[in-house]
């Protein structure tokens, strides 16, 4: 019958839903032996009318699907999926010359066209999928036009069958044929999902990893850039609406590398992360900015953005890292620059650069602020 298409199509599910081959392989077990059951249905429908070379070929025919059910595994995809278009070609020709091309299966071969492509969600090679496809196509193709148009004037059935028992041959192979058919289907659209959650999972996985810092969690540059992409997109800085941009750095943090190692950087540096970001909100943006510098974005005046990081460096300077049985403890920097200009971004970051240098030439654990009018008037200038 045409199940068998769908066990060696879908014994490739292992690649497609990342299930253990376990897994895979009970389904191929259960699809080899419904194939055995519709089989052995047809057996004894036809041993009970009385002939004899079609049921000792469906004997075959169940005994093989049987054993296909015990050893169905990945290795044997191709010989066990070949020996089966085999058995289907056969059965149909055999069907079509004893009882007439009513009682062959070529309807469920063509459906199986349809579940050949299920080849192309699988990890093999585009060549080998599309020859594949092309193969089982024309084997499938060819299968249903001989049985269907040409057998049906060449062969004469062997021995006519009553109307009822022709019925009942048909439904029984309708419906096993539809009961493997819709668990074939389940199991790729299940599969499908889980595909397209993993990579939808790992899409965000990549996206996050793109624009947030490894080892504080924080945005990076990039991330930091699209966020204000986003807030000038929604017009929430620029115009009327001041921000202030402050560079923070961390005070003789090489003296922290080189006394204690680099372990006690990164915990320096994490933990800092962690206090700072307890800060952002929507109109508190936070990037790490390279090394031991913090990039914030405050949408505030530059009064009200002074008096939000005296309080981080203020707290910062009380912060005590345990560190083995160490204690360290470190300060902070830094440089503030106001305006209402959004387009002048990249300016305002250099000019609070240079007043994170100010900072740190007046003796660090400062804040030192500017605005961006200031330095572009005359006295400023």
């Amino acid at each position: 019958m045409k199940h068998l298409f769908f066990s060696q199509i879908f014994c490739r599910d292992a690649v497609l839903s990342y299930s253990a081959p376990s897994n895979v392989e009970r389904q191929l077990k259960l699809i080899y032996g419904g194939t055995a059951i519709v089989g052995l249905l047809n057996l004894l429908l036809l041993a009970c009318c009385g002939f004899v070379a079609l049921p000792l070929f469906y004997l075959v025919h169940v005994s093989y699907f049987t054993f296909a059910a015990k050893v169905a595994c990945l290795c044997n995809f191709v010989k066990v999926y070949c020996y089966g278009v085999a058995v289907i070609i056969l059965q149909a020709a055999l069907t079509a010359h004893f009882l007439g091309d009513d009682c062959a299966i070529q309807l469920y071969l063509l459906c199986m066209l349809l579940v050949a492509h299920y080849i192309f969600v699988t990890s093999y090679r585009r060549t080998v999928k599309v020859l594949f496809l092309t193969l089982s196509s024309i084997v499938i193709v060819s299968a249903y036009l001989i049985i269907d148009e040409f057998l049906d004037f060449w062969i004469k059935p062997h021995q006519l069958i009553s109307d009822l028992t022709e019925i009942f041959f048909t439904l029984i192979n309708a419906a096993g044929a539809l009961t493997l058919f819709t668990f074939a289907c389940s199991v790729f659209v299940s599969s499908f999902q889980h595909e397209f959650r993993r990579l939808n999972d790992l899409n965000t996985g990549l996206n996050e990893a793109v624009v947030h810092d490894k080892l504080t969690g924080l945005l990076n540059r990039t991330g930091l850039e699209r966020k204000l992409s986003w807030l000038r997109q929604h017009k929430l800085i620029g115009g009327d609406k001041p921000y202030t941009v402050v560079m923070g750095d961390i005070d003789f943090f090489k003296t922290v590398n080189d006394s204690y190692g680099h372990d006690a950087g990164d915990l320096v540096l994490q933990r800092i992360s962690v206090y700072l970001n307890g800060y952002v909100n929507e109109h508190f943006y936070l990037c790490r900015w390279g090394g031991e510098e913090f990039l914030i974005v405050i949408l505030s005046k530059l009064e009200s953005a002074v008096a939000v990081v005296e309080e981080l460096r203020s707290q910062i300077e009380e912060m005590v890292i345990p560190f083995y049985n160490k204690e360290l403890k470190v300060t902070m920097s830094f440089g503030l620059c106001g305006s209402q200009d959004e387009e002048k971004f990249t300016e305002m970051v250099r000019l609070a650069d240079g007043e994170l240098y100010r900072a740190k030439r007046s003796g660090r654990n400062r804040v030192s602020y500017t605005t961006l009018e200031d330095q572009s008037s005359p006295s400023g200038t």
